[in-house]
């Protein structure tokens, strides 16, 4: 491996993403003291540097139309906690994209009763605001090695309550009128469930913890917050706290995820960025 050196003259900004920012990070020896000595890196500062991975977990992925869901009465109208997705296709056209879902063939053929000449629909769906929190961190030093990414999918039982209820909701399309009128059924019971009583909360909570799937939507590792915050890696203006002419500008730095997709919310992040850089030059002139 060839190293190399390279300065700056006004400062640094990392750009890695929300797996990559951390992990450089990390090696570079900010991050919590107890996981840098187990990995066999000098501490530079102790920071929760990799924490706080959010992900907006998805009962399977792909969409082509998109529905909006509060499940709380008590939540104020403008917090979906579900979002629904509509694809124009059966299990049996997809199961060339299973790797990319990270899903098994056999999983999707004995989940879908496949067959050729039907019509129908996938009605997938994300949990907007999951309250389960996971982690990521380093396997070892080395940057050639990969990252040990721990989701956390639905430790926080509220998750999965809520993944029940978009169950129901799906359900409940499927029984209304305008599905009815084109007959509309949902395929047979999930072949992994089986010890439970089909359709109980119970049933729909194994198949889910079976079948959900990252939603790609990782954020949050290296948290933004006030300078006193101690679950906080940047401060409000995305500066490493306790680093001189460090930043990170990325979905990283993001406290909590967004309710809907966050590409558009990362090039704000950017273009906010951009414009405290530009600040901070003119101020040291």
């Amino acid at each position: 491996m060839q190293e190399m050196t390279v300065r700056a003259k006004q400062e640094v900004i990392l750009s890695a993403g929300a797996y990559g920012s951390p992990m450089i990070l990390l090696r570079s020896g900010i991050g919590p003291s107890q996981h840098l000595n187990e990995t066999g890196i000098n501490q530079l500062l102790d920071l929760p540097v990799g924490e706080n991975l959010q992900d907006r977990v998805s009962i399977t992925n792909l969409g082509e139309a998109t529905m909006y869901v509060k499940t709380d009465p008590l939540k104020p109208a403008g917090e979906p906690d579900l979002q629904f997705l509509f694809v124009g296709s059966l299990p049996d056209n997809i199961l060339s994209a299973a790797p990319v879902i990270n899903l098994k063939q056999e999983l999707i053929q004995n989940w879908f009763s496949l067959g050729t000449g039907r019509d129908g629909i996938q009605i997938p769906f994300y949990l907007t605001k999951p309250k389960s929190r996971g982690t990521i961190r380093l396997s070892s030093p080395s940057p050639h090695t990969p990252p040990l990414i721990d989701p956390n999918h639905f430790f926080c039982d509220e998750d999965l309550d809520t993944a029940v209820k978009g169950i129901r909701v799906i359900q409940d399309l499927v029984n209304s009128t305008t599905f009815r009128s084109v007959n509309a059924t949902m395929d047979p019971p999930f072949y992994g469930c089986t010890n439970f009583t089909f359709d109980t909360d119970e049933y729909w909570k194994c198949a889910i913890k079976f079948f959900g799937t990252a939603g790609h939507h990782p954020c949050g590792t290296c948290k933004m917050g006030a300078r006193n915050d101690k679950s906080a890696v940047v401060d409000p203006d995305l500066r490493v706290i306790g680093i001189d002419r460090l930043r990170v500008v990325d979905a990283s730095i993001m406290p909590e995820i967004v309710s809907g997709n966050i590409n558009a919310p990362t090039i704000a992040i950017a273009e906010k960025a951009a414009d405290m850089i530009k600040r901070d030059r003119r101020n040291r002139k």
